[in-house]
C-alpha cells in the first residue's frame, strides 16, 4: 500500500502545482471551469443542485449611518508662475518743485593796474568789482622775480568784504604786483 499512497501523494502535489501555476492565467481559469463542470455533471444528471449554482439575493437592506469625516489630504504642489501682467498706465504729472537757491550771473575777472613794492615798507593795492557785483575770490601775481615778494595779506576788500580784493606785502627787491578779483551778480 505504500506504493499506492506515494503515487496518490505525488498526484495531489502535481495537481496543486498545476492549480497554483495555471490558476492565475486565462488557461488556468479555463481548466478550473472545466474541472468544476466535470465535477458537477453527476449532480446535474441526478437532478441535484450543483456547487456552481448561485444563491438568490435577498432584498436590499436599509441604508446605514453616515461614516466619519475623513482626514484632510496633503497640500498639493505649487503651480507654475503666471504670465507677466500688462504695463500700468502712466502716472499723473507731479507738482512743481520749490524754487532753487539764489544763483550767480554776470561773472567777470578784474585785474589791477599793478603796484610797485620795493623793500621792507608795506605796500598794498585793491582790485574793485563793477558796481552791484560782489567779490567771489581773488589773489595776486608778480610779473617777474616772484621769489622777491613777501605777501602780508590777501583778502576781500571793503568794510564787509563787498567791494573787491585787497593785497599787501613787502619785498627784497623791486617788483610789480598785480591784484585780481572774480566778481558776479549774486541773488
Amino acid at each position: 500500500m505504500d506504493g499506492r499512497l506515494a503515487k496518490l501523494a505525488f498526484a495531489f502535489s502535481v495537481t496543486a502545482l498545476v492549480v497554483a501555476v495555471l490558476g492565475t492565467t486565462a488557461l488556468g481559469s479555463a481548466a478550473g471551469n472545466a474541472v468544476q463542470a466535470a465535477a458537477n455533471a453527476p449532480l446535474k444528471a441526478a437532478g441535484l443542485k450543483s456547487s456552481a449554482a448561485k444563491p438568490r439575493r435577498g432584498p436590499r437592506g436599509p441604508r446605514g449611518p453616515r461614516g466619519f469625516r475623513g482626514l484632510r489630504g496633503l497640500q498639493g504642489v505649487q503651480g507654475l508662475q503666471g504670465l507677466k501682467g500688462d504695463k500700468g498706465d502712466k502716472g499723473d504729472k507731479g507738482d512743481t518743485g520749490a524754487g532753487g537757491a539764489p544763483g550767480i550771473s554776470g561773472r567777470e575777472v578784474i585785474v589791477s593796474s599793478g603796484f610797485n613794492v620795493n623793500g621792507a615798507t608795506l605796500a598794498s593795492q585793491e582790485a574793485n568789482c563793477s558796481p552791484g557785483k560782489l567779490p567771489l575770490g581773488g589773489g595776486w601775481a608778480v610779473a617777474s622775480n616772484q621769489s622777491a615778494f613777501n605777501p602780508h595779506e590777501s583778502a576781500p576788500a571793503g568794510a564787509a568784504g563787498e567791494t573787491g580784493w585787497y593785497v599787501s606785502g613787502t619785498s627784497t627787491a623791486s617788483v610789480n604786483v598785480f591784484v585780481w578779483v572774480i566778481c558776479a551778480n549774486v541773488s
